[in-house]
């Protein structure tokens, strides 16, 4: 009876050695065909479209983050983005670093030169904001909060080849030479161009607000302009008298003399221009006799211990 039984089950089937086999082998076949590409899609992300705006730290001192659903590599796809500060005291960092799917992107200070940071490296908070273009382009804003006014790193940056690159920084693009500090009021996407409004401290004219437009031009962002409106105010929008002599020029960039105003003429700002190596500020003036606005580009003074007399009169130092 036995045998008969045993004789039976393996006529079956049932504990033949090659069924097993194949079972194991349609089991591995399965794992490769369907687990292993959904695992590869799985690392690579899913597909995303990013908001034109959006706020991803908000000038916090928490020091790690990690942000899972956004494209920030310009694939169209989610990344995993991780940035972690490194903390100097109990109230300070002195460093960041940024991965990008598990692999470094950037890290401050070691990333910079020392002349794209001229405020040194410690910060009390951090803010990042995700800008993407209507061309899905995107960029990253950081600005860091210091116990100096001004830095140590306000920039906007762009992943490139496995690395975040700083394409344009507020720390050199106000020359510091004239610029007491900077701080970014807003951050907009407009088409293909971001808006950003400004507060700065000039030397010459203490605290002022303007805004510059960056535009994407072949492959990255430049200042369509580095002429700004200055902000609303008394001093820009109503005469007031000059301190000192001043020199005036045709153009922002012009070398020859148009004219020299006298100190006690009546005058006011409109317009600033920046570059690396110099500032000008538009003069808006009033001949005797006549009923039309002229103007001329000024070249603002600088001194190291930013006690440099005004421009105008009615303005004052914001201590």
């Amino acid at each position: 009876m036995r045998s008969a039984c045993f004789g039976k089950r393996e006529q079956s089937g049932i504990r033949k050695p090659g069924s097993w086999i194949w079972i194991f082998g349609m089991v591995m076949v399965f794992m490769f065909t369907c687990l292993l590409p959904a695992g590869r899609a799985e690392a690579r992300g899913r597909k995303v479209t990013n908001p034109n705006e959006v706020l991803l730290i908000g000038d916090s001192d928490r020091g790690s983050w990690t942000f899972q659903k956004y494209d920030v590599t310009g694939d169209g796809r989610a990344d995993k983005l991780q940035i972690i500060c490194q903390r100097k005291n109990r109230y300070s960092f002195n460093g960041f670093l940024i991965k990008i799917n598990g692999k470094k992107a950037f890290q401050f200070p070691q990333s910079m030169k020392k002349k794209e940071r001229p405020q040194g490296t410690e910060f009390w908070t951090i803010s990042v904001k995700l800008l993407t273009l209507r061309n899905k382009k995107p960029f990253l804003f950081i600005n860091t909060e210091s116990v100096r006014p001004s830095g140590p790193l306000r920039g906007i940056f762009q992943y490139r080849h496995g690395k975040l690159k700083c394409i344009f920084n507020l720390m050199t693009f106000l020359n510091p030479k004239y610029m007491g500090y900077c701080y970014p009021n807003a951050a907009h996407v407009s088409g293909n161009t971001i808006r950003l409004k400004l507060w700065s401290y000039c030397y010459d004219i203490a605290g002022f607000e303007s805004n510059i437009r960056l535009k994407y031009s072949n492959g990255t962002l430049k200042p369509s302009t580095r002429k700004a409106r200055l902000g609303p105010s008394e001093i820009f929008d109503h005469a007031s008298k000059l301190i000192r002599d001043v020199t005036l020029y045709w153009t922002a960039t012009s070398r020859v003399v148009k004219k020299k105003l006298k100190k006690g003429s009546n005058a006011w700002l409109s317009h600033i221009y920046f570059s690396p190596t110099k500032v000008r500020f538009k003069v808006c003036y009033m001949e005797k006799g006549s009923l039309y606005i002229k103007s001329g580009w000024c070249n603002a003074a600088w001194t190291k211990n930013s006690r440099q007399p005004l421009l105008l009169t009615g303005l004052q130092y914001s201590n």
